[in-house]
């Protein structure tokens, strides 16, 4: 891993080749589903591999920094698209990588239209990879994720945003080794979902609509049944 960065450790080493061949194989059969007229990846993972089954008609990957594959640079948190304006984005493997996730989730949120879709790919902290990374493994990586968010962590910060799951996967359970003779023992590992390295989860924006025939037009304001004033006399008032 030493001087790699993150893409370039999913593309040339065993355990990253098997991740990425997973994620895509999935995210390709979530697109096949979906339409519309704009996806945007962001992010250098997995550039121009993510929309090869896209239905969606034009694509763009948008990185932090310029690359050969990079249709727009900017930063994630203040992209330059205008509000409900996009129908697809996906974001693989960087809320890890920013000091502050939450922000990237809610400009997402604006710039994608209702009923928009989203899909996240995340590692999981709870796994042999987030062991591997807490023992230090990936210090040696360029811009190596500083942290791991669980599904759950990032289930809840989407449900605060008024996002819905609609799909999941979850996927590669072995250690993150290249050795070629313990990849193949360890392949029985991977019946153990539940401790999986990486997991996807494919979302869409909801909003609410209050129907007006719901709408009590007639209902008093709280305050309309209060009492009138009482005044009160004192026994010297002189005008009794």
């Amino acid at each position: 891993m030493s001087g790699m960065t993150l893409q370039e450790w999913l593309i040339s080493t065993t355990t990253g080749n098997t991740i990425l061949r997973l994620e895509k194989d999935w995210i390709n059969q979530v697109l096949a589903k979906w339409f519309g007229s704009y996806l945007l990846h962001i992010g250098e993972v997995g550039s121009g591999q993510f929309w090869e089954n896209s239905r969606i008609s034009r694509h763009a990957l948008i990185t932090s920094t310029m690359i050969k594959q990079t249709d727009i640079c900017a930063a994630f948190d203040e992209l330059p698209f205008a509000s409900e304006s996009v129908d697809c984005v996906i974001l693989p493997h960087v809320l890890e990588t920013v000091s502050d996730p939450l922000s990237i989730l809610k400009e997402i949120e604006r710039i994608l239209i209702a009923d928009g879709h989203l899909i996240v790919l995340g590692f999981n902290p709870y796994s042999a990879s987030g062991v591997w990374r807490m023992a230090g493994a990936w210090r040696t990586m360029q811009s190596a994720p500083p942290r791991f968010y669980s599904q759950r962590q990032l289930q809840l910060w989407l449900l605060e945003l008024g996002f819905e799951i609609v799909g999941n996967f979850h996927g590669f359970c072995r250690p993150p080794i290249d050795h070629s003779t313990w990849f193949q023992k360890l392949q029985w590992m991977e019946k153990l979902s539940f401790i999986s390295s990486v997991y996807g989860l494919a979302i869409q924006k909801r909003r609410l609509i209050i129907p007006t025939s719901l709408v009590r037009r007639d209902r008093k304001p709280r305050w309309a049944n209060v009492p009138e004033p009482t005044v009160l006399r004192h026994d010297n008032d002189p005008t009794r």
